[in-house]
């Protein structure tokens, strides 16, 4: 993995939250020198929206006094496509074809327009696994001038695969069995699978907090101050509960049924727990609830919990700096 040799500021633009966090390396472990999150207006939208998210982070940063010289962002999904694909070892001139070969075969970019990158994942028999990513490179120059022009000097653009496995490698460093993390977004939720150095799957489920508030607001009268109710009781709330009751065993039966792709697909043993990162795990009784309904170990993964950080009021930001501080850390 590719570590920066001096601090650097991680960045999340997230479908509801920006995250930031303000990272170096201490005694070979990594340290949070600060964190900060940044709430997002309800109608915002990333690739509409982009200046003003620029913006309020600069503004934000500045108030923080968290430097913006060096700067490493996880890439939104939209700006990106990738694949995984399996190769005999070869020199590296002749991988590049390859897979520059590749990425013309399942995309109608114009070569010298298309940006990308790789990560040789694991050995399979004689051949390498590599999981690829590539974009528009106009389409990603412009983001980046973008961020030039608000004073945020970004120098490198990573994709939240590669952020987790960064981030997990780190502080799971001696936990040598099969992990699945599942993060629970806004729009969408992702569960990967890794093990040691390797991430081996990946997969996204259309299910998020987003939808969890439409159903609630959908399902209550115009007196209810029904999102308020979510927030200081949860599923700890009987009405609450019960109106999100098929939503989340939907979402149960999702997660179960990707293990068991994986483990039948990949021939690998089953997990050894579920690692569960996203702000909704702050809403009372929604960890609970998973830990109760499903029949692996559950870790509730706040990284700043694991790793060293400068300032005790750090752990108050809660479950949600998964991927800024991994970008931090490739």
């Amino acid at each position: 993995m590719f570590y920066f040799n001096r601090a650097i500021t991680g960045i999340d633009l997230g479908n509801s939250i920006i995250k930031v966090a303000f990272c170096n390396y201490r005694k070979n472990r990594p340290y949070v020198i600060k964190a900060l999150k940044i709430n997002l207006p309800q109608d915002y939208n990333i690739n509409e929206d982009l200046d003003f998210c620029i913006e309020s982070t600069k503004r934000s940063c500045k108030f923080a006094k968290i430097p913006l010289s060096n700067v490493a962002i996880v890439a939104n999904d939209s700006w990106y496509n990738s694949f995984v694909i399996a190769l005999p070892d070869m020199p590296k001139k002749d991988l590049e074809k390859a897979l520059l070969y590749e990425i013309k075969r399942q995309s109608n970019i114009d070569l010298k327009d298309i940006i990308h990158d790789y990560y040789p994942n694991k050995k399979l028999n004689n051949q390498l696994e590599y999981y690829v990513f590539y974009a528009d490179k106009p389409k990603i120059e412009n983001i980046l001038k973008k961020f030039k022009n608000h004073g945020i000097n970004v120098k490198f653009i990573d994709v939240e695969e590669m952020t987790a496995l960064a981030l997990y490698k780190n502080i799971y460093a001696d936990d040598k069995t099969i992990k699945c993390f599942f993060d629970f977004g806004y729009l969408d939720s992702k569960i990967i699978f890794t093990k040691e150095e390797s991430l081996i799957f990946t997969r996204n489920i259309s299910s998020g907090t987003k939808q969890i508030k439409d159903l609630l607001l959908n399902s209550s009268s115009q007196e209810d101050n029904i999102l308020e109710i979510l927030e200081f009781k949860g599923l700890n709330d009987p009405n609450i509960e019960e109106k999100l009751k098929d939503y989340l065993s939907e979402i149960l039966y999702e997660i179960i049924r990707t293990i068991n792709f994986f483990t039948a697909t990949y021939k690998e043993p089953n997990p050894s727990n579920i690692i569960f990162s996203g702000g909704i795990f702050a809403i009372p009784g929604f960890f609970e609830y998973f830990c109760q309904n499903i029949q692996y170990p559950c870790i509730l993964n706040n990284v700043l919990d694991l790793l060293d950080y400068k300032d005790e009021g750090i752990k108050k930001s809660g479950f949600m700096f998964n991927y800024a501080v991994g970008v931090a850390l490739r």
